[in-house]
């Protein structure tokens, strides 16, 4: 009798175990698509004085000095991403989507053309076990737009990558 529930306690824990492995699957796809709204939002809402400043940005080209050390616009662009979508991305992602990727490119055409962009719509198109793509309606201005998304995500669920199509 003894063994019989033995045997028991140990299917039940089993089952247990598989029940909260499957469900922490199912969070980990709810989590890729939160963050990838969340990036979405904070690249394509403007105005947004706080993830985008001209400041940030140097000049490149002939006749301009380089600079080699890291303004402290720039340092304040980070933490301002770093504190508004920070959470959502793998280790040096972040650095990479802010200075070198797509993260300013909406917020800075708003700015130079002075229009405000907003979110009408975000769709998932495509996923695979660590991608996917996402279109995104935006409204500029008066106009309205489809973008497409690229998103890589980490085993942890976490952001690796973000590029425009």
């Amino acid at each position: 009798m003894k063994k019989l529930m033995n045997l028991c306690l140990i299917i039940l824990s089993v089952i247990c175990c598989s029940t909260l492995l499957v469900g922490c699957g199912k969070n980990t796809d709810t989590q890729k698509q939160e963050y990838a709204e969340r990036i979405i939002q904070a690249m394509m809402t403007t105005p947004n004085d706080e993830l985008y400043s001209r400041d940030a940005f140097t000049a490149i080209g002939e006749g301009v000095p380089e600079n080699a050390e890291e303004t402290e616009a720039q340092k304040d662009l980070k933490e301002n991403w770093n504190s508004a979508v920070g959470e959502c991305f793998a280790d040096g992602a972040l650095e990479e989507f802010v200075l070198g990727g797509p993260a300013t490119q909406y917020l800075g055409e708003a700015d130079m053309t002075k229009t405000d962009i907003s979110v009408s719509e975000i769709e998932l198109t495509q996923e695979e076990d660590d991608t996917a793509y996402y279109t995104v309606t935006m409204k500029a201005g008066s106009n309205e737009r489809t973008e497409k998304l690229f998103f890589r995500f980490s085993s942890e669920g976490l952001v690796e990558e973000v590029r425009i199509m």
